[in-house]
């Protein structure tokens, strides 16, 4: 996991399934961020929707940290912050 200089936290991931193919997730700044406590090692849920919108991502104790939308859920208005 990488803090960043605006707050915001990148945390690489690695599928054991397609060690060839990392990705990143990253979360933006803010008071309460869920990622700050992610560190190397630690394994990560992805759950699929039941609407197939994307995943909800959880730590291992079941702790919810983010939802990630699929390229279609975030193009619509529905997945902005506000």
């Amino acid at each position: 996991m990488t803090h960043q200089p605006d707050g915001s936290y990148e945390v690489e991931l690695k599928n054991p399934q397609a060690p060839d193919a990392p990705a990143v997730v990253a979360w933006p700044a803010r008071a309460d961020n869920p990622a700050a406590g992610v560190k190397a090692g630690d394994v990560l849920d992805f759950t699929p929707t039941p609407a197939g919108a994307g995943w909800m991502v959880a730590d291992a104790q079941g702790t919810a940290l983010a939802f990630l939308p699929t390229n279609d859920a975030a193009a619509t208005s529905m997945s902005e912050r506000f």
